[in-house]
């Protein structure tokens, strides 16, 4: 009897443990998909306010600046969310593991997305019957819409000025190729994640797809969360929670569609 009491106690204790440790990661990674909606909110405010993206902040400091190298470059592509240049709260810029919130924005050959007008599209042309006869179909150097004060020569495409642009990311197994930005939360382990005090946690040791979501090279991925028996150093673990938005989506949200500009 004495026995069968001590297997039950610890059958108890190991299902107490689990029931733990399953509500108390629950709570931390709900409160962390709201600060990452809230983030996103803030994305789609700015770029419609500003018709760009902000860069990453420096993450080893906590200003919640965007440090710009210049207009199409960031000094730290594999920074942390400019909350204050966003005009969020300092918390929200935190995740439920007291991590701050990574940020990466595409700024690639295609067209840098922190330029000025960079996720603009109003002066793009949405119809061109008489594309031969114009000038400046395809984007600019910058990748931007060209632009002309004689409205009847706005003959950059939607498809132009879209081509190329953006970060890959699979979401469940659905591939996207032109991701505007990612915000992300490195988990319960915080691997490749910086600490409040800007100091950056061990990178994840199997590499995998926890390895691709601290990069800026867009490699992201979102899937299913490993067992919690997996190792923090192995290959298959993941634990990451990411909120992205499409180059596509983002403009329509900003209210920064091309038009249909009159041909005469």
């Amino acid at each position: 009897m004495v026995l069968m009491l001590m297997v039950l106690l610890m059958v108890g204790y190991l299902a107490s443990y689990a029931l733990y440790r399953v509500t108390t990661g629950g709570h931390e990674r709900d409160a962390t998909q709201r600060l990452l909606a809230i983030a996103s909110a803030a994305l789609d405010q700015f770029a419609a306010a500003n018709a760009r993206l902000p860069c990453p902040a420096d993450p080893t400091l906590d200003t919640g600046l965007e440090a710009q190298a210049t207009a199409a470059r960031c000094s730290f592509d594999q920074g942390t969310l400019p909350w204050k240049t966003l005009g969020m709260n300092h918390d929200d810029a935190i995740d439920g593991w007291g991590r701050k919130l990574s940020y990466r924005v595409y700024t690639g050959n295609a067209g840098s997305l922190t330029q000025p007008s960079g996720v603009s599209m109003v002066e793009c042309d949405t119809v061109e019957p008489l594309l031969g006869a114009k000038t400046g179909v395809a984007a600019s150097l910058g990748g931007l819409c060209v632009s002309n004060a004689d409205y009847r020569l706005r003959s950059t495409t939607p498809a132009n000025f879209l081509a190329g642009k953006g970060f890959t990311l699979t979401d469940f197994g659905t591939v996207h190729t032109d991701v505007a930005y990612v915000v992300i939360s490195h988990g319960a382990t915080g691997l490749g994640g910086y600490t409040v005090s800007g100091v950056q946690m061990d990178m994840p040791g199997g590499g995998g797809d926890e390895g691709g979501n601290t990069n800026d090279t867009g490699a992201f991925t979102i899937r299913a969360f490993s067992d919690p028996d997996t190792a923090a150093t192995s290959n298959a673990h993941f634990d990451d929670l990411l909120v992205y938005r499409t180059l596509p989506d983002l403009i329509q949200r900003a209210g920064l569609s091309a038009r249909d500009w009159p041909e005469t």
